[in-house]
C-alpha cells in the first residue's frame, strides 16, 4: 500500500518476548509476512520534515505489531465472507461455521497476544519502507492491511467471548482494538489517519453491543468508559492528519522535480520504475534545474501551503458547526494557477476523508455514551 492517500487516489485505485519485527542483521530491512522490506531513513524524513521520534526498539510497539502480523494465519478459505463479516460485526455462527472459526482463533493465539502486548505498550513509531527509490511518493506501508486484519481478529474473538458468556474479556478485545485504532491513526500520513479511525470504528461498535447486552458489571463498563475517556484526548484528529499530509505534498514537489523519470510518468505516460538519486549525473542535474524553471517551485509549494489552510479554515463554519463539501472544495482548487499542474495532480479531494473523521469523532462519543449508560 502506497504510503500516501493521494497517490493511491492518483494511481486509480488507492509474541512470548517477540523477536522485534524480523529486522535482518544489517539493521535496515524488514521480514513481513515472508517479504523483506527496507526501512527509509529516518534522517531522509527528518529532512523533509517529516516527525520521527527516537524510540527504542525494545520500547517500541510498532515492532511488536509486525511480531503479530508475522504470526497471523489467515481466515480458513471455506469460511463464507458473509458468516465472517458477521462474527466481525457481532453474531457468531453456530454448527461448523462456528468451530471452524474456533479452530482458527486458536491458531491465532500467539497473535493476538503480541497485539494485546503491543496495544498496551505507551510509545509506537511505525517506520515507513522504500519503495523502488529514495522518493517519498514512494514510500511503502505494507502493514497497514494486516493491521486491520489483527482488529478484526480481535472482533472475532471478542464476539466468541461473548456468545461464550465471558462479556468482560470481550470489553478487553474492543479495548485493545480502541488502542491500536489510535497508535495507528497518529502516523505520517492521511490514510494512516483514516485506518485508524476504522479500526477504532470496530472497537466502538462493539463497545455499545456490549452495552447493551446488560451482561457486564456496572465497575467494568465505568473502568472502559474511563479509558475512552483518556484516549478522547489523543483521538486522530482530521487537521492533523491534514498537515502531515501536506508534508508529503510538498515533499512530492521536490522529488518529482529532481528524480529522473518522474515527469515523463505525469507528462507523457511513460512507465517503468524510476532511477534513485544516487544514479544521477550532471545532465540529470541540469534537467532538474531546467523543470525548476519551467515549474518554478518555490511558487508552487506556496500554493499547496495556501491551499492546505484555507482547507482546513473552510472546514469550520462561523456558527460553530464543521463540515467541508465538494463545492467548497471545489472553489478552493480554482485558485490553483493552471500552469501549476502538479499542484492540481498532487492535491486530493479531501471532502471524504474529513466526514470520515467526524464520523469516527461521533462514533467515540457514542461509545463512551453507551458505556456510561449501561454503567
Amino acid at each position: 500500500m502506497r504510503a500516501s492517500y493521494m497517490w493511491a487516489a492518483l494511481a486509480a485505485a488507492l509474541i512470548s518476548a517477540p523477536v522485534l519485527g524480523q529486522l535482518d542483521e544489517d539493521g535496515t530491512h524488514v521480514t513481513l509476512r515472508g517479504q523483506s522490506f527496507e526501512v527509509f531513513s529516518p534522517d531522509r524524513l527528518r529532512a523533509r520534515g517529516l516527525e520521527v521520534p527516537e524510540i527504542p526498539r525494545e520500547r517500541n510497539a510498532a515492532w511488536v505489531y509486525v511480531d503479530a502480523i508475522n504470526k497471523f494465519v489467515l481466515p480458513p478459505q471455506d469460511v463464507d465472507h458473509e458468516v465472517f463479516d458477521a462474527a466481525v460485526a457481532g453474531t457468531w455462527p453456530e454448527g461448523e461455521a462456528g468451530n471452524k472459526l474456533s479452530d482458527w482463533l486458536e491458531q491465532n493465539e500467539q497473535a493476538l497476544d503480541l497485539t494485546r502486548r503491543a496495544a498496551s505498550m505507551p510509545e509506537y513509531h511505525m517506520p515507513l519502507f522504500r519503495g523502488d527509490s529514495d522518493a517519498l511518493l514512494m514510500a511503502l506501508l505494507p502493514h497497514l492491511a494486516p493491521q486491520r486484519q489483527l482488529a478484526k481478529l480481535l472482533s472475532v474473538d471478542a464476539t466468541r467471548q461473548m456468545a461464550q458468556g465471558r462479556a468482560e474479556a470481550a470489553i478487553e478485545n474492543y479495548l485493545t482494538t480502541q488502542r491500536m485504532g489510535h497508535q495507528v491513526g497518529h502516523g505520517n500520513t492521511l490514510i494512516e489517519g483514516l485506518v485508524g479511525i476504522a479500526v477504532s470504528g470496530l472497537a466502538e461498535r462493539g463497545f455499545m453491543r456490549v452495552a447493551d447486552s446488560g451482561a457486564v458489571d456496572g465497575a467494568v463498563l465505568q473502568a472502559a468508559g474511563a479509558e475512552l475517556d483518556r484516549l478522547a484526548d489523543s483521538f486522530p484528529d482530521w487537521d492533523d492528519m491534514v498537515r502531515a499530509e501536506q508534508k508529503w505534498a510538498t515533499s512530492a514537489i521536490d522529488d518529482m522535480l529532481e528524480l529522473p523519470g518522474t515527469m515523463n510518468v505525469l507528462f507523457v505516460g511513460a512507465s517503468g520504475p524510476t532511477p534513485p538519486r544516487a544514479d544521477q549525473t550532471g545532465w540529470s542535474r541540469l534537467a532538474t534545474r531546467l523543470k525548476r524553471l519551467y515549474l518554478p517551485d518555490r511558487s508552487m509549494k506556496k500554493h499547496m501551503r495556501d491551499h492546505y489552510e484555507a482547507l482546513i479554515a473552510a472546514s469550520k463554519h462561523e456558527d460553530g458547526s464543521v463540515g467541508i463539501d465538494l463545492e467548497a472544495e471545489a472553489a478552493l482548487m480554482t485558485r490553483l494557477p493552471a500552469w501549476d499542474v502538479l499542484g492540481r495532480i498532487l492535491l486530493p479531494s479531501f471532502s471524504r476523508s474529513h466526514e470520515l473523521a467526524l464520523r469516527g469523532r461521533s462514533n467515540l462519543v457514542r461509545a463512551r455514551t453507551a458505556l456510561a449508560v449501561a454503567a
